[in-house]
Order: C-alpha cells, then structure tokens, then sequence
C-alpha cells in the first residue's frame, strides 16, 4: 500500500487514510452481548471478558434519558482467537435469572461514500 508524500494528490492522501483505519478496524473483532444483568457495571464485563483476551473497548449501552443500563452492549477484542474463545466460554452463560449472548457483531463501514444526489429539474408552472 503507497504511503502519501508531497507528489500525491488528496484523493490518494485521504485513500491511505481510510485504508489504514479500516485495517486496523478488521484487527479487531467487536462481539454484541445481550441479556446481562442491568445492574451490571463494565467493570464486571470487562473481567468476564479479559479472561478469554485481551478486551480493546467495551461499551454498555444506556438509556438516554435516565442513563440506566439497557441490558445490552459492545465488547472488541483485540483479536479474532480470543473473541471466539469469549463466546465459546460466554454465550447461554446463565447470570442470576438472566441468560446472557455473546455473538459477533454485525460488520458496518464506519462510513460510506456515495455519489451526490442529483437535482431533479424544476416544473415549469405556466401561467394561466
């Protein structure tokens, strides 16, 4: 993969740019956890989840208004060994009266680049 430098344009700058992020993002692997308790802090998800690898980010989604948990959140893990490892060992764990899954999670583009949209001519109202 070229690396930019002065002689190349900003399309090929910025190409470089979002190929190396999108990399870096496919080194990782985000797994979706449903049904754990809602008191449960991410303290006590990330040492469920450290024990099978290294854990990069971990977010447990929340109400927007009242800030509880909704039971539900993002886990990546470092790499795709100890993501297979954390659902191998996690999914259909059951934690108090709950069940809890553990599954990759969807894989979206952070972003998407489309073509502008075109502007559909105006009508000609004609006087009457």
């Amino acid at each position: 993969m070229p690396k930019p430098d002065s002689d190349n344009n900003l399309f090929t700058c910025h190409h470089y740019i979002c190929v190396s992020i999108l990399t870096f993002i496919e080194m990782t692997s985000k797994l979706f956890v449903v049904g754990f308790p809602r008191d449960m802090t991410e303290t006590t998800l990330l040492e469920m989840f450290s024990m099978h690898g290294n854990v990069v980010a971990l977010n447990i989604v929340k109400d927007k208004v009242g800030g509880f948990s909704l039971g539900y959140g993002f886990v990546e893990m470092s790499d795709e060994a100890g993501a297979n490892r954390a659902i191998a060992g996690l999914h259909d764990l059951k934690i108090g009266d709950r069940i809890i899954n553990v599954r990759p999670a969807d894989k979206r583009p952070i972003f998407e680049i489309t073509a502008p949209k075109k502007k559909r001519p105006r009508r000609q109202h004609s006087a009457q």
